[in-house]
């Protein structure tokens, strides 16, 4: 029997030890806590995964023939160096540096000729404000390594930048290391991706439809096309292949406006909040767990040829403003109606976007033939939460 290692064992890592436990293997997870996910596992490694030492010892009593992650950023690069180490199958530890330090992706995009945001990092938060003088208002900060927007801010003028705002970016990153960035507008599209022996192909595209906050978006639409996503799709794949991946997910953000855009970040990982499991199965019909297990298995995947197809799909977030009406007992109900892929709310908790500033806790998937049958699913449950009936 195959021994699997799992870095992370999060809600969105799940799906994929689920699907790894289906195959017949023998799981072990690294997460701090227990959780749905690591009670899954045959082994609990119960310590931080950036805990190397203690995840080695391990490593070598039940010597795993691969290692993996899904939907967690702070697990690529985990990953990568315990594949090298321990000889595993996986990627570069450079190549995956180029997929999760935005400072290394900007300077390797710009390598490319690919369009990017004016980026240099910041020590301090006078270099900060040099950065904002010398290219212009607004800016924006973010750690260099973080994920899920933590520490990203928009600053409008100089007056905002001070010692608190850079600190409080910084502490969310791994590496204490700040990114200043000049603030793109235009619309917002996100590409996922799976590569197998070298080659990438681009399987979705959606657009994010509005925002609560700057990094904080209320909802993603599938599919999305215009005569710009194509050359968007060729720069995407152009991205990742020449970083050297040899098999793997993907999840990459661009900005658009007019005939013109440019790439905000890429991640070597699935998108997360169900994006892997469930939006991007029904929107493109591809197996892409399937796809990343036999080229973990060393199999080479001919992914530049499969069929794809464009389903209609809507990640959606909400406030505790917009649900009024919620109760748990709702649940059921909701996730019962048909196109509801999942149903995630945390209002109970009162983990809401504007409390926690995590999307995640406040999420609705819905999966329709049509783009006019998610409209309909939506209208109903907002009629559900909400005691005033939309227009």
């Amino acid at each position: 029997m195959e021994k699997i290692l799992c870095i992370a064992g999060g809600i969105w890592q799940k799906p994929w030890i689920e699907y790894l436990k289906n195959k017949g293997h023998y799981i072990a997870v690294v997460n701090p806590a227990v959780t749905t996910a690591t009670e899954l596992a045959d082994y609990h490694i119960q310590t931080d995964i950036n805990d190397l030492d203690t995840i080695d010892r391990h490593i070598e009593k039940i010597k795993p023939s691969f290692v993996t992650s899904d939907q967690s950023d702070i697990s690529t690069m985990i990953v990568a160096t315990i594949a090298a180490k321990w000889n595993l199958p996986g990627n570069k530890i450079d190549t995956i540096e180029k997929l999760t330090n935005k400072l290394e992706m900007f300077r390797f995009g710009r390598s490319l000729g690919i369009p990017m945001p004016e980026s240099a990092e910041a020590a301090s938060t006078e270099e900060v404000k040099a950065f904002g003088l010398a290219h212009g208002f607004p800016i924006i900060i973010k750690p260099a390594d973080s994920t899920m927007s933590r520490g990203f801010r928009k600053i409008e003028t100089l007056v905002e930048i001070n010692d608190d705002i850079f600190k409080s970016t910084k502490k969310f990153s791994k590496t204490g290391r700040v990114v200043t960035q000049t603030f793109i507008s235009g619309e917002m599209v996100t590409l996922e991706g799976v590569c197998s022996g070298g080659k990438h192909r681009t399987i979705a595209v959606s657009k994010k439809d509005g925002f609560f906050g700057p990094g904080i978006n209320t909802g993603v639409q599938y599919p999305y096309w215009s005569p710009l996503v194509e050359k968007i799709v060729a720069t995407n794949d152009l991205y990742v292949e020449n970083t050297g991946m040899k098999f793997g997910l993907t999840h990459s953000e661009f900005i658009f406006e007019n005939d013109k855009f440019c790439l905000i970040e890429i991640g070597g990982r699935g998108g997360g909040a169900g994006i892997t499991d469930k939006i991007v199965p029904w929107v493109s019909g591809i197996n892409i767990y399937e796809i990343l297990y036999q080229s973990l298995m060393g199999k080479v995947i001919d992914v530049k040829n499969i069929q794809v197809l464009q389903r209609p799909a809507l990640l959606r977030y909400y406030t505790k403003e917009q649900v009024t009406n919620y109760t748990e007992d709702k649940n059921d109900i909701i996730k019962n109606l048909k196109g509801v892929a999942d149903f995630n709310y945390n209002f109970a908790g009162k983990q809401y976007v504007t409390d926690k500033n995590d999307i995640r806790h406040t999420m609705a998937i819905y999966l329709r033939e049509t783009s006019e049958e998610i409209n309909e699913l939506e209208n109903q449950i907002k009629i559900i939460i909400s005691p005033i009936v939309p227009s």
